[in-house]
């Protein structure tokens, strides 16, 4: 059985997913997975495109449960071999489901991706001692807007925290950001008000919390 995503109850939806199969909740206790019974995700996962649209059609499912209901993703490819496994699986780890999807309750996921504005940098002419003065005056200028930028991603990061109780999971050109759902609307503002001179960023979500899993 491919599952998507666990949940705390039914949700009265009709979700299509891989290769526009069909989508049900399973189980009979607290923690319900919703899976896609009779998928051969080997079989349908044979070109490079057929593995772009069942990650996207993953995705789809996990994103539309988001907007009704908590729901806590589970990874592309998570697939279970029998049914009696699965309820066993969720049985056992019943009570660590549902404090995660608790902890989740009402909290959408951001993405803020970062892009850093280096100044062009000028042929250096000249000779001799002008000419090395010049290099180490480039370099050293490369130097300061380097820490300037690192500087301003840490007030960014602290100021997540600070101002939104944001948990954050940073990678080298973005941010994860999992937001109580009172701050949504609060986050783009707030950010077009940060000194971010050395930062092209672009704001996206709120999604549901593949990061924060």
């Amino acid at each position: 059985m491919y599952v998507f995503a666990l949940v705390t109850q039914p949700v009265d939806l009709t979700l299509t997913g891989i290769a526009q199969g069909n989508v049900v909740f399973f189980g009979t206790g607290p923690v319900r997975a919703v899976v896609q019974p009779n998928l051969d995700l080997e079989t349908e996962l044979q070109a490079e495109t057929q593995t772009l649209e069942a990650v996207l059609a993953h995705d789809r499912v996990i994103q539309t449960l988001f907007c009704h209901t908590t729901v806590l993703p589970l990874r592309f490819g998570t697939v279970f071999t029998t049914p009696q496994v699965l309820l066993e699986h969720l049985q056992a780890r019943q009570d660590q489901y549902l404090n995660r999807i608790q902890t989740l309750r009402d909290q959408g996921e951001f993405t803020l991706s970062l892009s850093a504005q280096t100044a062009p940098t000028a042929t250096v002419t000249g000779q001799g001692r002008d000419y090395f003065r010049a290099k180490k005056d480039q370099f050293t200028q490369v130097l300061r807007d380097q820490e300037q930028a690192q500087q301003e991603w840490d007030a960014l990061v602290q100021g997540l925290h600070h101002h939104f109780h944001a948990q954050i999971q940073a990678r080298t050109d973005r941010l994860f950001i999992l937001v109580p759902r009172p701050h949504w609307e609060q986050l783009a503002p707030w950010l077009a008000q940060q000194t971010l001179n050395h930062w092209q960023y672009t704001l996206t979500g709120p999604g549901a919390p593949f990061h924060f899993v």
